[in-house]
């Protein structure tokens, strides 16, 4: 598929263009979030609060599977599947299909991710 991982040389060439002055060059107000130290940073901000002790059952089944590509949809497919199987655990795969329709990815791991959506419903019983 043309483009396909585009993502992935999207995000090298932005992160090897961005030209960012030396941090004492810049006034407090410029400096990014992710910048401050962590003692300024509110609790929910700090990076050891976005991180599960253990991921979620989709997760783990994703990188299980080895779904990931370039990323660009997985939060989309991830949590679209989550909230699938909380509403219908044992749902058919016509069912799952049905329900993930309306996502696209683009590198062409439909099948790769409907694998870890079945592992998942096996995880959970």
């Amino acid at each position: 598929m043309p483009g396909a991982g585009d993502g992935c040389r999207f995000r090298e060439t932005a992160d090897a263009a961005r030209v960012v002055a030396p941090e004492a060059e810049r006034p407090e107000a410029e400096r990014p979030e992710a910048e401050r130290p962590e003692a300024e940073r509110p609790e929910a901000e700090r990076p050891e609060a976005e991180r599960p002790e253990k991921p979620h059952p989709l997760q783990q089944a994703y990188v299980d599977e080895q779904v990931p590509q370039c990323g660009y949809c997985i939060n989309g497919w991830i949590m679209t599947a989550a909230a699938v199987l909380r509403k219908t655990p044992k749902a058919t795969d016509e069912e799952l299909r049905r329900s993930l329709a309306g996502l696209k990815c683009r590198c062409g791991t439909h099948v790769a991710i409907l694998r870890a959506i079945k592992r998942t419903q096996a995880m959970l019983g």
